[in-house]
């Protein structure tokens, strides 16, 4: 994957990498050191490194997607300029924060399994998911994660985290699954709000080929006055609340792209307020809730296109009806039952191995999630 990720590099157009000399960056955790240039064969080791040299003038990130997953965010705060965005492309690479507990150790309570370590607990409780169990997101069933909220528990088919007097977390598993037969992961990122990449009042980007998952909040998550963003060929899977998220007056368009198993109590693809998004060839399924969610509040102006969505499985509406602020064109809802649920294949990176485990070999999940350098 090493020759593969400079031959790409490489095929840049001799006029392109002319233009870009002086502001193209490589970032490789394997081959990289944040005291290098940031050259291809001098890369830098972290995101945050390049970012400093690009962020707010324009320029191109390149990631090497050898040597395990990224596991911080991607925080982008200025910018590029508008005859030179700002371009992270990920060639494949994965930014995974989430924190795998699998192994516990739990400890049955006859009333939920108690993980028997220590971990900060959710503040988001039912409004996001904040476990995930073979890739089924699992919320609080309680609006302060603890005592009864209904006389019943609620959507136990589906599991259910509380937290005891110590803040310790509990978890009712999924119906036919145990700590045995099960993957566990918290999204996480160091807090609640933690996206996968994060962009806050910054305009002219382009983010493509790369995976947000696991993350406490969005897979990609875009805040204030946001102009001229665009998203090709990424996917937003397994976050604790949406795939992707668009806030006050953004303006993002999305193409070629996939929102799966998220766990926000609202939907995959939420977009609010006065943003104005566009998606097109754009795969949904298998989220907590709704495919789509665009609320509408008295002033906001918020304008959105669905063009060639593929939408299934999600737990409630696939696609969102028909309104005055979504323009809807040759969009498939293929129901619930319709397209068996599958778990997609993450094969990254080439120097990852399979750690001891419980889970099956077979399972295509289990091996994702235990991918390490």
């Amino acid at each position: 994957k090493r020759i593969a990720f400079l031959i790409a590099i490489l095929s840049i157009s001799a006029a392109y990498a002319e233009q870009m000399e002086s502001v193209c960056f490589f970032v490789s955790q394997v081959h990289g050191d944040d005291s290098n240039s940031g050259s291809a064969t001098r890369p830098f080791k972290t995101v945050a490194r390049a970012l400093r040299e690009v962020d707010g003038k324009g320029g191109e990130i390149n990631l090497d997607p050898e040597g395990g997953y990224y596991t911080q965010s991607i925080v982008i705060r200025k910018g590029g300029q508008l005859n030179r965005p700002l371009v992270i492309d990920g060639h494949g690479a994965i930014i995974n924060l989430g924190i795998d507990v699998t192994k516990g150790p739990w400890t049955d309570t006859g009333n939920g399994f108690l993980l028997e370590r220590a971990v900060v607990p959710n503040t988001r409780l039912w409004i996001a998911s904040v476990a995930f169990v073979n890739g089924i997101p699992v919320s609080c069933d309680a609006p302060k994660g603890s005592g009864a909220w209904h006389d019943q528990p609620r959507a136990s088919h589906q599991g259910y985290v509380r937290y005891d007097d110590q803040k310790r977390l509990i978890l009712t598993f999924p119906a036919g699954l145990n700590p045995a037969n099960s993957v566990i992961v918290l999204p996480g990122g160091g807090t609640d709000f933690s996206s996968g990449i994060q962009i806050n009042e910054a305009s002219h980007i382009r983010i493509r080929n790369i995976t947000a998952a696991f993350a406490s909040n969005d897979g990609f998550n875009f805040h204030g006055d946001c102009r001229d963003i665009e998203m090709e060929n990424v996917k937003g899977l397994f976050n604790g609340d949406q795939g992707t998220s668009a806030h006050e007056t953004c303006e993002v368009t999305v193409r070629n792209s996939e929102f799966a198993f998220n766990g926000s109590g609202d939907g995959a693809v939420e977009d609010i307020q006065s943003s104005v998004t566009s998606y097109y060839n754009v795969l949904v399924h298998h989220n907590r809730n709704k495919g789509f969610s665009f609320p509408i509040r008295q002033g906001d102006t918020g304008r959105h296109i669905l063009d060639k969505i593929t939408s299934y499985g999600n737990g409630q509406e696939n696609l969102p009806p028909p309104s005055d602020i979504v323009v809807m064109r040759d969009c498939q809802d293929l129901g619930k039952s319709k397209v068996e649920k599958s778990i997609p294949i993450l094969t990254n990176p080439a120097k990852a191995h399979v750690q001891e485990s419980s889970v099956s070999d077979d399972d295509q999940l289990g091996r994702f999630l235990r991918l390490r350098p």
